[in-house]
């Protein structure tokens, strides 16, 4: 096996979808929750309620892409493992059930450090994480202290105008732009300060930066044994009334009724309007999702058949370059592949906000000679001034704003945002309850943070029905 797991105490995880969820079978004419939505948020709600209501069929989970996980996606054919297209890393170890599943799983983790190193492309420069050079120990300092900075009630300013009115240099705002705004999926004219603040003094699961050992695809598969999941089955309109059946109407044909819905879709679902809300949202909450914003991401998965790094080498922000950020990641336990056509060794660029805009007007083929040319100016060497052009063997480019059914991201603290996520954790009529990262109140566009408001929503959504049960 490619990893050992030990004893996990869950039963197998499947290879395969198919083990999953059965796509053709139609979901049922009538159940007491409809979960709308198979991604982390959506399957921790059907945990949570099955719990409550356990008798079969009482849950159903539709979910309109043919594969449970949401933005948690694999791609294979690169190197001799699956690699992660959407999220890649766990961020923080405490207070956290992703953890908590993983620990349950039996699975490993392994700790990075980030950054891990610095590069400088104007003189070629490559810094170490612990480097003294005043402008990264500078960026580092505001942002720890970002509470510190005052604003009156109702102010809101980006960080990009605060880095100005603060007369940071223009390594510092590079920095702060490879770095943060590129983390957080967007970039700095865009990255709220007032949502910043929030999600400094919310953030509680310590500074870890984990990798999973194996692709986090495994997650959602665990998540999603047991529950009644139907694939492929996109909702149009969702139709709910305080006294009365709700009713999720498949775009593609089909209903079921229910007492209750967990709309646990991406917040370009809700911008879009792609499922028809009757009534529509409250204006106060149709203000919110206008408020708030997803970020496009662009992740490039650059296959080579020998590593021309450094081999303690994970991860290097590179601020004023074509990819702000890359990582090199190896599964342990990995043979090498011999298999024609299969690199050995990758990696990753991770490009966000408006340069990954631009890459949408940009051909696959230039964005990879692009990639392949930073990575040669990067380890270059007299002797062998090209190595990722003399080791490269292929490559993919994942670019989200072209992913179905999601269309960006993640949602980032947004200038003027402020209390929007709060306002979508409120549960609208009693009958349709939101979830997922979006409607974290802490700005939090994690994970765990995902999983956490699939747990609020069913608890909302079973306090409510209680007192309901009487009238339906």
């Amino acid at each position: 096996t490619r990893f050992s797991t030990g004893s996990t105490g869950f039963k197998h995880i499947p290879n395969d979808m198919s083990e999953v969820a059965q796509p053709a079978q139609p979901p049922p004419a009538e159940c007491k929750v409809v979960v709308v939505g198979a991604g982390v948020a959506g399957l921790q709600a059907a945990i949570e309620l099955s719990r409550k209501f356990p008798s079969p069929g009482d849950v159903v989970i539709v979910e309109a892409n043919d594969r449970v996980g949401g933005r948690i996606k694999e791609a294979e054919g690169i190197v001799p493992w699956a690699v992660n297209t959407g999220p890649e890393f766990i961020h923080g170890a405490e207070n956290s059930p992703l953890v908590d599943l993983i620990r349950r799983a039996g699975w490993r983790t392994k700790e990075y450090e980030w950054p891990d190193k610095y590069y400088y492309t104007q003189d070629n420069r490559m810094l170490p994480a612990d480097t003294e050079d005043p402008d990264v120990l500078r960026v580092h300092e505001l942002f720890a202290n970002v509470r510190q900075v005052h604003l009156e009630p109702g102010e809101d300013m980006s960080a990009l105008e605060w880095l100005q009115r603060s007369g940071e240099n223009q390594n510092v705002v590079a920095l702060a732009e490879s770095i943060y705004a590129n983390d957080f999926g967007t970039s700095l004219h865009r990255l709220g300060l007032r949502e910043l603040q929030i999600e400094q003094a919310a953030w509680k699961h310590g500074e870890e930066y984990l990798v999973l050992d194996r692709p986090l695809g495994a997650v959602p598969k665990l998540m999603a044994e047991g529950l009644q999941v139907h694939l492929s089955w996109p909702v149009g309109e969702i139709t709910y009334h305080p006294d009365k059946k709700c009713m999720v109407l498949g775009a593609r044909g089909g209903c079921i009724r229910c007492d209750a819905v967990v709309l646990a879709v991406p917040l370009s679902t809700l911008q879009s309007k792609s499922i028809t809300l009757f009534p529509p949202l409250p204006p106060y909450q149709q203000h919110a999702v206008d408020a708030m914003a997803m970020g496009n991401a662009v992740k490039i998965s650059l296959g080579f058949s020998s590593a021309f790094w450094p081999s303690d080498l994970f991860d290097v922000v590179c601020p004023g370059c074509f990819l702000p950020e890359i990582w090199m990641i190896r599964p342990d336990g990995i043979p090498k592949s011999s298999k024609a056509g299969l690199a050995n060794h990758l990696v990753t660029g991770f490009i966000a906000g408006d340069q990954a805009d631009q890459l949408t007007r940009m051909s696959e083929a230039r964005i990879i000679d692009l990639a392949v040319s930073q990575l040669d100016s990067m380890f270059g060497t007299v002797s062998q001034p090209k190595p990722a052009s003399t080791a490269f063997v292929k490559a993919a480019v994942h670019n989200w704003a072209n992913e179905p059914y999601i269309h960006a991201a993640y949602s980032y603290p947004k200038v003027g945002a402020h209390g929007a996520r709060a306002a979508l954790a409120v549960p609208i009529g009693l009958r349709v309850f939101l979830a997922g990262e979006h409607t974290d109140p802490g700005c939090n566009p994690c994970l765990q943070s995902a999983m956490a408001t699939g747990s609020r929503a069913a608890a909302q959504l079973i306090n409510a029905l209680e007192p309901l049960q009487s009238k339906i």
